[in-house]
């Protein structure tokens, strides 16, 4: 921001040298800046600039267009805010700016020497363009059932142009300001956080509420920040999520990610590897269970029916080694299935062992024992030698191991 003013100044040719005398600092609950300066011919100035819903309350006074003093009636101050809406609805971010010539600080430069005595200047525009790959990540939070909302202290109108150009705005969704929801009960916050998109003007400690407010509704909620501010929501978040490159280290310390790029598809990106991760996990389960199971099944039945055991205990030891020691490893790194973020999100409280996992083992582990018990049978009925039959039923249940971790992989 300070280096696209500073160009604009040179293009405009209004930059001078001057001494800093005093500074009051921007943060996000004050939403503006002010500096003391001495110009080069020994006048004083303090200059600031900020949001205009609060620069503008601050001027009794503006310039027109000849320099001269005038004024701010009611009339000015609804042209400059039509202005700033008109501009904020082309996704323009508005700063204001303002000065105090010749300012008396005997009592020092605090932000109430300055309330009543500026001079309002102007207003700037300035286009931060949503990166592609944002664009692209948030129709892919959609299609996976996954709902954003920006969190912005920008003007209600900018932040709305940015969302439709996102994509992130929907009919039927809402926009809300920090003073709307300082206005609303917790029990409405939380019936309209479903629908709302966009919260502009908002200040570090509404965004804990937020947070509140969605996770009462059963939702898992990951928040992103970079301030000391938003350490408290980023903590209290199911999953908090810093800055990387521009997040301090409280923000960093209360997270539990950290973006190395500052980069949002990033966060869609951990979140398929996640998918990818839980899919192939329940795969792993799904073939052990069956084979396991299938395995166990076939013991029981030979004691059941009184006949000899189809497999000897080494055979189990080799089958677990060789066979389920190589699938299983093999179906957990199997790469991401298509479809696998047009899916909708598992509930939160859904088990691991769900009945998706124990459903296979129903159908296979039956399957299994019937084909191999029979080949076993069979070989003893043809008059071959225990082990041989032995090793026929060994040889199946190979077999379906193999065909399941193949059924398995999607």
């Amino acid at each position: 921001t300070e280096g696209a003013l500073l160009t604009l100044s040179e293009k405009g040719g209004v930059v001078a040298e001057a001494d800093r005398l005093a500074e009051i600092s921007f943060t996000s609950e004050r939403r503006w800046m002010a500096t003391l300066d001495r110009l080069p011919d020994g006048r004083t100035v303090a200059y600031a600039k900020g949001a205009l819903e609060r620069i503008l309350p601050m001027a009794h006074g503006w310039l027109d267009p000849e320099g001269r003093l005038r004024p701010l009636e009611q009339t000015e101050r609804e042209a400059i805010m039509r202005t700033a809406d008109a501009m904020a609805s082309q996704a323009l971010r508005i700063l204001a700016f303002a000065y105090v010539p010749e300012p008396d600080m005997a009592r020092g430069f605090e932000s109430f020497e300055l309330d009543g005595r500026l001079i309002f200047l102007g207003i700037t525009g300035m286009i931060d363009p949503p990166r592609p790959e944002a664009i692209a990540a948030i129709r892919t939070c959609h299609e996976a059932g996954i709902q954003v909302a920006m969190i912005t202290g920008d003007h209600r109108e900018t932040a709305m142009a940015i969302a439709r150009e996102m994509n992130l705005w929907a009919p039927g969704q809402e926009a809300l300001t920090g003073a709307e929801l300082l206005t609303l009960s917790e029990a409405q916050l939380r019936a309209r956080t479903a629908r709302i998109a966009v919260y502009a003007r908002v200040e570090p400690e509404h965004k804990l509420r937020i947070v509140r407010s969605l996770q009462e509704r059963g939702n898992i909620v990951a928040m992103t920040g970079d301030g000391v501010n938003d350490a408290p929501a980023l903590a209290r978040a199911d999953v908090g999520i810093s800055m990387g490159l521009g997040g301090t280290e409280v923000a960093k310390e209360a997270s539990d990610m950290v973006l190395a790029d500052d980069n949002f598809a990033t966060i869609v990106a951990a979140v398929a590897e996640g998918r990818r991760i839980g899919e192939n996990l329940r795969k792993v389960l799904r073939y052990l269970f069956a084979t396991s199971t299938g395995e166990a099944m076939t013991f029981t039945t030979a004691l059941m029916l009184g006949t000899p055991l189809p497999l000897l205990p080494i055979q189990i030891i080799w089958l677990n080694v060789i066979t389920d020691g190589s699938f299983d490893k093999s179906l957990a790194m199997e790469p991401a299935e298509s479809d696998l973020m047009l899916r909708p999100p598992r509930p939160a409280k859904a088990p691991l062992l769900g009945w998706d996992v124990l459903a296979p083992v129903l159908m296979v582990a039956p399957v299994m024992t019937l084909g191999t018990f029979l080949v076993f049978l069979h070989a003893l009925a043809s008059g071959l030698p225990l082990e041989k039959a032995q090793t026929m039923a060994f040889s199946t249940l190979a077999l379906f191991q193999w065909f399941s971790a193949f059924s398995l992989r999607s």
